[in-house]
């Protein structure tokens, strides 16, 4: 689920509230080691993960 209350920010798993894949959003001056945020990259992992277990789920069938 998105992280979409006032509070949340670029640290938090789904902020950029993506639904269809894994999403970043990058300042335009911001260097390779400013961005993707830990957010970001959190959410990509998790996707990962999810992605992964259905892979053995399936294989399994």
């Amino acid at each position: 689920m998105p992280s979409n209350k006032k509070e949340h920010g670029p640290e938090d798993i789904n902020w950029t509230a993506g639904s269809a894949g894994a999403l970043a959003i990058s300042p335009s001056d911001a260097s390779v080691d400013e961005a993707p945020r830990s957010g970001d990259l959190k959410t990509a992992e998790l996707l990962g993960q999810r992605v992964a277990q259905l892979a053995q789920w399936r294989k399994g069938r």
